[in-house]
């Protein structure tokens, strides 16, 4: 596609940027959409200073990290009975993430002495 970008005289020598588009089916609904720069630091930045209002409403939570290692938020705005509730419910689900994590590895290292196959074949 083309874009032209160029100071117009119709509109005080502002800057214009056009682009032609053709709407070439009739009954179809169009939108078009326009956005200023918004980087990763000005997010990170506005981000942060709504977790510092505290808010009771709103809660951040790192999601994952990019392949860079950036943060990847969630950003959960809800009543606070409701963000209160997720979190003990978030609480309990890692508290039976670790059980099981400390019950496998139990569990691993059981076999492995039944079988024979304990630290002293340098496998434990």
């Amino acid at each position: 596609g083309s874009a032209y970008f160029y100071r117009s005289p119709r509109h005080g020598q502002r800057y214009v940027l056009s682009f032609p588009f053709f709407f070439d089916s009739p009954g179809t609904t169009y939108a078009f959409a326009y956005c200023y720069p918004y980087t990763y630091s000005y997010l990170q930045r506005f981000l942060a200073s709504v977790e510092a209002r505290g808010l009771r409403c709103c809660r951040r939570s790192l999601l994952a990290r990019s392949v860079q290692g950036r943060r990847l938020d969630l950003l959960t705005i809800s009543s606070p009975a409701n963000l209160a509730t997720d979190a003990a419910h978030e609480r309990g689900i890692l508290q039976q993430q670790h059980a099981r994590k400390r019950d496998d590895t139990g569990t691993r290292q059981s076999s492995r002495e039944q079988d024979g196959l304990g630290t002293q074949n340098g496998l434990g």
